[in-house]
């Protein structure tokens, strides 16, 4: 779906000089970019980190991607309702985690976010 609906949008004339993937489905729209001979020459951001990304990352295809830190968000949660279960908590209504940037210039950072499924740099990566 996500392949169909890139490769439509880049039928237009003119076709749009950036875009912002907002899912996990930065390698269809990323492979309907490049067959339209469009990648470099429209920006790219995307969301999330995986290993299929980080190419795109290092060879600038891709400006940045933002990334949700989905290990801090399930610790941050689990952290909150167990304040709430033990200590009678109320959590706030909302909890908000700034997500990180990932640039080609930081990507080493968080190169092991990828394969230790952390998401907070550790000691020796600050």
């Amino acid at each position: 779906m996500a392949y169909r609906q890139a490769i439509a949008l880049l039928s237009r004339k003119p076709y749009p000089l950036g875009i912002y993937i907002s899912t996990a489905n930065s390698i269809p729209v990323l492979r309907a970019i490049e067959e339209k001979n469009l990648l470099g020459e429209v920006q790219i951001i995307a969301t999330d980190l995986f290993p299929e990304l980080v190419p795109y990352i290092e060879s600038g295809r891709i400006l940045a991607t933002l990334y949700q830190r989905p290990f801090t968000q399930g610790k941050t949660a689990l952290e909150i309702l167990v304040r709430y279960l033990l200590d009678g908590v109320t959590p706030e209504l909302h909890t908000r985690l700034a997500p990180h940037i990932i640039l080609r210039s930081n990507l080493a950072l968080f190169a092991s976010y990828i394969t230790e499924g952390a998401d907070t740099p550790s000691l020796s990566e600050k």
